[in-house]
């Protein structure tokens, strides 16, 4: 391997390092429901500065995203923007935290 390419791998390799990681169990029936979802959080990190990276999979409701460590991205706002889209959590505590969080925001 060449000097440039070990340097380039070494830099991958920090970068992923530096990523946070946020896992949601979400109903999601469909690929319709998966890509809402995906949408919904692909939106806000285009408004935002959170450059985020969303896997969403309705074959075992899971939402996976991730973000660079410097991101301002929390869990609360990813937990406002899935309920928004009218998608439940599998958690039904987790739906009224992001129940009362969207409530919060809208006042």
């Amino acid at each position: 391997m060449s000097a440039p390419q070990q340097q380039q791998q070494q830099q991958e390799q920090q970068q992923a390092q530096e990523l946070k990681t946020f896992e949601f169990e979400v109903e999601m029936a469909c690929g319709g429901c998966s890509g809402a979802v995906k949408r919904a959080l692909d939106n806000a990190s285009e408004k935002g500065t959170y450059k985020l990276n969303v896997v969403a999979n309705h074959d075992n409701n899971k939402v996976t995203v991730t973000a660079p460590m410097t991101s301002q991205i929390t869990e609360k706002d990813l937990l406002v923007i899935i309920y928004n889209t009218n998608k439940r959590f599998v958690d039904n505590a987790l739906n009224e935290k992001a129940k009362e969080l969207a409530a919060s925001q809208k006042a």
